[in-house]
């Protein structure tokens, strides 16, 4: 029963190799994935039978298959097998996380699977939580020999991350701005659950508010600050509650501790953040709130589209076709990109069916808070997959695949048990 809460810590672990190819998740994720599938394969699973959790890892695997194949047959050769491996890795993880948990967990009861679930999501909100304290403790003192451990680079040293660091962002042990917004979004999301349904200390629901806000504010991640931070207001507020009140004051207190912080050390990330609150004239209003996505000259998004239109408009280019020659950028691109209509279309589908899921268990009362969270998730993937990837993030999308998979499993014990239920008592009459 500890397998989901491990994932979770196992996340945000240190990498094995400087370059990041392999990381702490790796190890636990496809240590473990072969010996599920046996396990499926001879037992069943009950995990696997919520036909949405079911369908969603049947479209990754298409979308992997068919990218895949393009890969090796396709118009643009791949760099190096290794970065095909790296690419294909993002579509694999879900359907590897899907698989390790529904042949190692099996709550008894819906009772169970609620209990294992509000674990998972307080283990997300916790980790996040420690995150922001290294991000708070850099500060004042020298994190770099920490998150070295963390951040890939390159033979050159060169990275992402390493990069926004240099520029006042900050991420603790995430790869990059995007990831850590990705994360903070999700934590959110968690904590929303857990107020809801009471299974959060108040004195701790209070301070994880302002340490998670704190956390994704510090990274500079639009994702966080333009998506997450909008939809976890939205889905409080449609929510309703007495609580309404306090989150309002605690929102602001986050904001306050922010903006007192900023002053006093002069952190370098606040001229990025005026850049958000404040932009400048000259610039295009579609290149600043999309990071140059759109709007600008040399938009990333019409380069990604321009060329694999021109090269192969339908089957895509495998993965690690345009590695090195344009960044994807968004998670829509990548998947058009490596593969064709196909990719774009599965990863559509996707969203769709996590929103479907959520709306059929909101419609369960027992069940209407964890169809709230699966909501607020399929919003998050669609409209922030803009941007960045959200479903095949480093680390940010193994806290979102184990808490879709623990939230699938406790609504359909619910509902199995719901059904259990009225059948004895038609029975009895």
């Amino acid at each position: 029963m500890m397998l989901p809460t491990l994932l979770v810590v196992a996340a945000m672990g240190p990498m094995l190799i400087s370059t990041g190819s392999i990381r702490t998740e790796h190890v636990v994720i496809y240590a473990l994935f072969p010996f599920a599938m046996m396990v499926i394969a001879l037992r069943g699973s009950g995990a696997v039978r919520a036909w949405e959790l079911l369908a969603i890892v049947a479209v990754f695997g298409l979308v992997l298959f068919w990218s895949s194949v393009v890969t090796f047959t396709g118009v643009q050769r791949y760099p190096s097998i290794l970065t095909a491996i790296a690419g294909a890795e993002g579509e694999l993880q879900p359907i590897a996380i899907v698989a390790v948990l529904a042949a190692f967990t099996r709550p008894r009861s819906a009772d169970d699977a609620a209990e294992l679930l509000r674990k998972v999501l307080l283990t997300i909100v916790i980790v996040l939580v420690a995150n922001s304290i290294l991000i708070l403790a850099s500060f004042v003192v020298d994190t770099a020999p920490i998150l070295q451990l963390f951040i890939p680079s390159d033979a050159s040293g060169f990275s992402v991350g390493r990069n926004s660091l240099l520029r006042g962002r900050l991420f603790g042990v995430f790869n990059q701005p995007g990831e850590s917004g990705g994360a903070y979004t999700i934590g959110l999301f968690a904590w929303l659950y857990l107020i809801k349904t009471k299974s959060i200390a108040r004195w701790f629901a209070d301070l994880s508010l302002v340490m998670l806000v704190l956390g994704g504010f510090f990274s500079v991640s639009k994702l966080f600050l333009l998506v997450g931070l909008p939809l976890a207001f939205l889905s409080w507020w449609m929510a309703g509650g007495s609580l309404r009140q306090q989150w309002r004051v605690l929102l602001l207190m986050a904001v306050a501790i922010v903006l007192g912080v900023s002053k006093l050390q002069d952190w370098a990330g606040w001229d990025l953040v005026s850049r958000l609150i404040f932009p400048q004239q000259d610039a295009g209003f579609l290149s600043v709130y999309t990071a140059g996505r759109f709007g600008s000259s040399d938009a990333t998004y019409e380069e990604v589209f321009r060329i694999v239109w021109r090269l192969a408009p339908f089957a895509g280019m495998g993965f690690g076709g345009l590695s090195g020659i344009v960044p994807y950028d968004s998670e829509y691109t990548e998947f058009y990109a490596t593969g064709g209509v196909l990719g774009i279309a599965g990863l559509l589908l996707i969203v769709v069916l996590l929103g479907w899921a959520g709306v059929r268990a909101f419609q369960f009362a027992r069940s209407r808070e964890a169809g709230r969270l699966l909501i607020t998730l399929a919003m998050f993937a669609g409209v922030g997959a803009i941007g960045s990837p959200v479903l095949t993030a480093n680390r940010s999308s193994i806290l979102l695949w184990t808490a879709v998979t623990m939230t699938l499993v406790y609504v359909r014990l619910a509902r199995r048990e719901a059904a259990t239920v009225d059948s004895d008592g038609n029975n009895a009459d």
